[in-house]
């Protein structure tokens, strides 16, 4: 596990979580994250989106995030990129893992080329699926994990290794693939979701 020699947010910073639905959900990790990090004065803005994938992403950076004053952003795509072209979304354009690679780093670059050297994180998207999730998509995330945490290691990142730290849990409970961590086998449940803001905040330093 890498070791960083100080937090990745300081007092009164603006942080920004940028990803799909497993962010904007109403028991993402994002409201976790503002209680904990309230007494820093650190402001959290979900700019979470239903359905985003690393080119949505890409296109809608200069109409939201752009726009936007903040210290530190956190990344935490990867899931959608990963599921089309599969299963219920087989009829839809397929995302390769080196595609996804591409379009983080292209993101990040982007994010720096116009707003500066920005915090950056990447959270390393786990697999949430449970019960007939998993059935249909299976562990089709694994390569775009190792993608992510790759793109996050060139453009010198900070890493969240939330795919490791998930897997743990799931095992830890002894039971692999019911439905247990999530509320319709893909978004997580409340509990799930804070143990989700305890794996970044760990990460970052922050507790």
């Amino acid at each position: 596990m890498i070791v960083y020699d100080k937090p990745f947010l300081n007092e009164n910073d603006t942080l920004i979580c940028w990803g799909d639905s497993l962010t904007s959900d109403r028991n993402s990790y994002v409201g976790f994250l503002a209680q904990k990090l309230a007494p820093m004065n650190i402001n959290v803005i979900n700019a979470g989106r239903k359905g985003d994938k690393t080119p949505l992403a890409l296109m809608r950076l200069e109409s939201v995030l752009f726009k936007q004053k903040f210290d530190a952003l956190s990344i935490f795509l990867g899931v959608n990129d990963a599921i089309i072209g599969r299963g219920r979304w087989a009829d839809e354009p397929f995302i390769a893992p080196q595609t996804f690679f591409d379009n983080m780093v292209w993101m990040i670059s982007h994010i720096r080329t116009f707003l500066g050297d920005k915090k950056i994180s990447v959270i390393v998207p786990y697999s949430p699926f449970e019960a007939q999730a998993h059935e249909e998509f299976g562990n089709c995330l694994v390569p775009y994990a190792q993608k992510a945490r790759d793109a996050a290691a060139l453009m010198k990142c900070r890493i969240v290794p939330l795919d490791v730290r998930y897997e743990e849990y799931r095992n830890s409970l002894g039971t692999r693939y019911q439905r247990i961590l999530t509320y319709d086998d893909v978004h997580p449940t409340a509990e799930s979701g804070k143990f989700t803001a305890d794996v970044i905040l760990q990460s970052w330093g922050m507790i």
